[in-house]
């Protein structure tokens, strides 16, 4: 084939409109490689040139490790801030009620979910990330207003002691979390927009520094607390809000160069486009958000809640922490997925990758690690080590079975194919409900309810999700090119 390509026919994404004769062709050069001639003329090179290398497990490794030690991180200071509610009045049982606060706000959180996923399509201009960053500001309002609205006495019972079922005590400690955490919604909110700024000039390390800084704030705060007698689920809140709060700053202060940096590019995307983009990452997190909800008011109806549910949140808290690891996988495979000789090697990368999380976790349940983790800083009893053993061997698969289905959401989202994985998190909800029911009624206790609804859950919702990519048509999303960047990577 040979044509000619004028100027005026090139766009800004990089796409061409070829014509050829009575012909028009539309062509994308990432999908057929181009060998430009002199005058213009060009041939399509597609097979006749071997433009790629296969990545090796090193390569992605580097890539892959980065990105989890980040989202561990942020994960990890849960567990920390737990040791300060175990040490008010009530214990180990506040360790619970803190977890189903925390379940609760993070499900109206997650209703916002897809607001950093537009930030980082929409912010590589200076109109986009102001119009982001006015949504974020809004946005923080209106979910700290719900959580307030969530505080309502006749609501709150209605949430936490009706539907969850939660007892008494544990109730009572998950409400006083929840109300000290309403303005944790706004801050969140508002450090969203700096965060996506890094991340699109790739200045991750310069994010991982904010959130490591907040860790390690974490932990003083945790200690000092936990040695001046300032205990329970309000303290426990305290102790995550004044880092988080510090991290923003620092995240503002990273990231205002790069804002100043940012090109104008004379087009303001609207209010109503931004959300639009949103919408369908937001709906998708919101059923992941629920899971935790639906497993804790199974768990809370199955005998001895009051001993199950500490356990199990003490030990869901770690493997949490690396599941969410785990969901860095998706970013891996939308990276390196595009050339085809990657698309096995990362299938096998995901596997490897879940199995290693989940083996991490287990470093716990050796004696010394348990009686100084479990025992000491949770503050559960000795008699509930069994217990403790049994549900994080329960666990292991947990960030294997999520590693697959963000691995297949990775490549639906590399397919631009949003339905698919849409279906396959509605799908995911749906047999974490069935699954926890039968788990239930066939005799599952409280700490393996959870275990048993998530691995399903997750692996179901993988299967469908690569069954919807091969009946949803591909949809073409025009996304803006990076701006060059005048300030150096670090």
């Amino acid at each position: 084939m040979n044509s000619r390509i004028s100027n005026n026919e090139l766009r800004s994404n990089g796409n061409f409109v070829i014509r050829y004769s009575e012909f028009v062709i539309r062509y994308s050069p990432t999908q057929f490689p181009l060998k430009f001639l002199p005058h213009g003329t060009f041939y399509l090179m597609q097979n006749l040139e071997n433009h790629s290398k296969e990545v090796s497990f090193k390569t992605l490794s580097f890539y892959f490790i980065p990105l989890a030690l980040q989202a561990l991180s942020q994960s990890i200071t849960y567990p920390l801030v737990a040791a300060v509610a175990a040490r008010g009045v009530g214990g180990a049982i506040n360790i619970a009620g803190l977890a189903q606060a925390n379940v609760v706000s993070f499900f109206i959180g997650s209703l916002g979910a897809g607001i950093f996923i537009a930030g980082m399509i929409f912010g590589k201009t200076s109109e986009g990330y102001h119009a982001h960053r006015r949504i974020c500001y809004y946005m923080g309002i209106l979910f700290s207003s719900l959580q307030i609205i969530v505080c309502i006495s006749p609501i709150a019972h209605l949430i936490l002691g009706v539907i969850m079922g939660l007892p008494a005590d544990m109730e009572k400690s998950a409400y006083v979390a929840l109300l000290t955490g309403i303005p944790l919604q706004f801050i969140f909110a508002q450090r969203t927009p700096y965060m996506t700024t890094l991340f699109v000039h790739k200045a991750t390390g310069r994010a991982y520094a904010a959130t490591l800084g907040r860790i390690l704030l974490t932990i003083v705060l945790a200690y000092i607390f936990c040695t001046i007698a300032l205990a329970g689920p309000f303290w426990a809140i305290i102790c995550l809000a004044i880092p988080v709060l510090l991290e923003s700053g620092v995240l503002y202060i990273m990231a205002k160069p790069f804002i100043k940096a940012l090109p104008v590019s004379g087009k303001t995307p609207s209010t109503r486009t931004i959300l639009t983009y949103a919408a369908s990452f937001s709906l998708g997190q919101l059923f992941i958000s629920l899971s935790g909800y639906i497993i804790g008011s199974f768990a809370a109806r199955a005998p001895n809640p009051e001993i199950t549910l500490p356990v199990y949140y003490a030990v869901i808290s770690l493997f949490n922490a690396v599941s969410f690891a785990a969901t860095r996988i998706s970013a891996t495979v939308i990276t390196f997925y595009e050339d085809g000789l990657n698309r096995k090697i990362l299938k096998k990368f995901a596997i490897v990758s879940g199995l290693v999380l989940g083996m991490l976790p287990l470093i716990f349940i050796i004696p010394f690690f348990c009686r100084w983790y479990y025992l000491d800083v949770q503050h559960l009893p000795s008699s509930v080590v069994p217990l403790i053993i049994q549900t994080s061997l329960m666990l292991i698969l947990m960030p294997l079975s999520i590693g697959m289905r963000t691995y297949c959401e990775g490549k639906a989202a590399y397919l631009k194919k949003p339905v698919a994985i849409l279906s396959g998190q509605a799908i995911y909800i749906a047999m974490v409900a069935i699954a926890s029911f039968f788990a239930l009624n066939l005799g599952a206790g409280g700490t393996q309810i959870g275990p048993i609804a998530l691995f399903f859950g997750n692996i179901i919702a993988a299967l469908v999700i690569l069954f919807s990519i091969n009946l949803e048509r591909r949809e073409e999303i025009e996304i803006p090119p990076s701006p060059p960047s005048s300030i150096p990577e670090r």
